[in-house]
């Protein structure tokens, strides 16, 4: 429909201009169903863009401004891909002139599931993969060829929902163009945080580089373990990248990385005894997640924040007997969560707002008595806990059942 609309449009345009607009159109252009390319530089130094620009400001644009833009004048201003194929293949030449970088918004919206950049790709422009839902993979470079990536664009993933990894075959890391890591400018923001994967060689060359130290949980090598959709470097679960409901965490896991299994549509999830960590965000939005479970003397000590906020299908928690930490908003917006089990007698923190947002939550089942959990310090926020109704010393009362 996209695209039909576009042609249509393009029609339109080449009978008259768009009234209002502070620039031309190029009829023929705006379908872009092949690639456009944009030649920079004069004589030997000259190469190629995919794209019209390399930054917005190059386009009179801005964050705000490029926003206001329909699809077609996008299409128009920065040269956006409209084809249809699964699979993008950027080469590393066009007509004679090497191509060394992706454009702003260069692929806006586009259908593709995959995208291979060559080896001689130099930059990528801000927001140029911008809300393409469908893309599951990026590769930059190959491990034969190498990378000459130097810079990544801000919030050059924005909106890419579906994004599970990014291949990154240089041997240094790119700069990465950002205000705040953790806002809009993240070059991953708005995304399920994709495992960046990286040359073996590279992978501590990564870690140790200050632009992305607020990446290295998420960063993995070539050779990190890939078993069934779970990428994990060094016992953390850099991201879940499979397909299947019910997942069985690895048993090497001791670690969930954050964002690993975020707005994943798993429904179970069996974590190890070895698992130590729930990191931040790390099931955020999972609405299909029914359950987890714990294997038998699990050592979990802290469950992150936000790290099962607005799994709506929750109804059942568990909190092992080793947790000390349950982390701000741990358990907010689960808004089906009726039930709750509290196993742990040595928790320090309910830190703020664990369980905003669970409106139905009836029945807390805590392994002690109400005297050892006075002495938990419960922040504020957390009302829905404490109007729960509370049954006390529950595995005795069950211990005695068994026995009678």
């Amino acid at each position: 429909m996209k695209k039909l609309l576009l042609m249509i449009v393009c029609v339109m345009l080449a009978i008259a201009p768009l009234a209002g607009c502070e620039y031309e159109y190029d009829p023929g252009v705006e379908a872009n169903l092949e690639l456009v390319y944009t030649l920079v530089g004069e004589g030997e130094e000259a190469y190629y863009v995919v794209g019209k620009v390399k930054t917005l400001e190059e386009a009179e644009l801005n964050s705000v401004s490029v926003n206001a833009l329909t699809y077609e004048e996008k299409a128009a201003k920065l040269g956006v891909y409209g084809g249809t194929l699964e699979k993008v293949e950027v080469p590393a030449e066009h007509e004679g002139k090497p191509v060394k970088g992706v454009g702003a918004y260069a692929f806006y919206l586009c259908d593709a599931k995959e995208i291979v950049l060559p080896e001689t790709v130099e930059f990528i422009g801000e927001e140029a993969f911008r809300n393409c839902t469908s893309l599951v993979k990026v590769t930059v470079g190959s491990a034969e060829k190498g990378s000459a990536l130097k810079e990544l664009g801000r919030a050059t993933f924005r909106g890419c929902s579906e994004l599970k990894t990014v291949y990154l075959y240089g041997d240094n890391p790119p700069a990465v163009k950002t205000f705040d890591s953790q806002n809009n400018s993240n070059p991953f923001t708005a995304t399920n945080y994709p495992a960046v994967i990286v040359k073996n060689e590279s992978y501590e060359v990564y870690r140790s580089n200050s632009a992305w130290s607020v990446y290295s949980d998420y960063l993995a090598s070539e050779s990190g373990v890939y078993v069934n959709g779970q990428i994990v470097e060094n016992g953390r679960l850099v991201k879940y990248a499979g397909t299947e409901s019910v997942v069985d965490v690895l048993e090497a896991v001791t670690v969930i990385g954050q964002y690993a299994f975020k707005n994943t549509p798993v429904t179970q999830v069996n974590f190890p005894a070895g698992l130590k960590e729930i990191g931040r965000q790390s099931f955020y939005g999972c609405k299909k997640l029914v359950t987890f479970t714990f294997q038998e003397n699990s050592q979990l000590y802290v469950i992150g924040n936000s790290a099962f906020e607005a799994c709506t299908s929750l109804n059942t928690a568990v909190i092992p007997s080793l947790v000390r930490i349950v982390n701000d908003r741990a358990f907010a917006g689960c808004t089906g969560l009726d039930t709750l089990f509290i196993e742990s007698l040595v928790i320090e923190f309910f830190y703020t707002d664990v369980f905003e947002g669970c409106d139905v939550l009836e029945n807390v089942y805590f392994v002690g008595s109400e005297e050892q959990f006075a002495d938990f310090e419960i922040r504020q926020g957390n009302e829905k806990l404490l109007e729960a109704n509370f049954i006390w010393n529950y595995q005795e009362e069950q211990n005695q059942d068994s026995a009678e």
